[in-house]
């Protein structure tokens, strides 16, 4: 999940609105919404914001956690550490979210089903086997 993505849920949320309907109210593609909603995609155009802020976001207040959540999604790589986003006197977070850790769907997916199942002594030998070879694997810093 992105910023983006958890302010449009709870925004969507609160308005009791659909995202098909969000779609038809923005003229904003529907998959594009799809994607702003499972964090796959972050970028989101000026354009796009200025008509996610005119369908979903009733004050000021709303407005700028959509504008916020943005821009803490764009907060990454080096020297991230260092810039801060406010909305007045509020940070909505110290640290930016680690460059490069969303993974696939289907990846996502195969890790969850793997957390289910650790229980199961097979998997659980499997995946910590995979681990140890990994581990080893590795090369060694000087």
């Amino acid at each position: 999940m992105s910023y983006l993505s958890n302010a449009l849920e709870e925004l969507l949320d609160l308005r009791a609105m659909t995202a098909m309907k969000l779609a038809e109210i923005t003229g904003i593609d529907g998959a594009t919404i799809s994607r702003w909603r499972s964090g796959s995609q972050i970028s989101v155009s000026d354009a796009d914001i200025e008509k996610l802020c005119g369908a979903l976001a009733e004050d000021d207040q709303e407005r700028a956690k959509l504008i916020a959540a943005r821009m803490m999604d764009v907060r990454r790589g080096p020297g991230a550490e260092l810039i801060v986003v406010r909305i007045k006197d509020q940070v909505m977070r110290e640290d930016p979210v680690p460059y490069g850790t969303k993974l696939p769907p289907a990846q996502e997916e195969a890790f969850k089903l793997l957390r289910q199942n650790m229980a199961d002594t097979d998997v659980r030998k499997i995946v910590m086997g995979t681990a140890e070879l990994l581990a080893r694997a590795k090369p060694k810093k000087s």
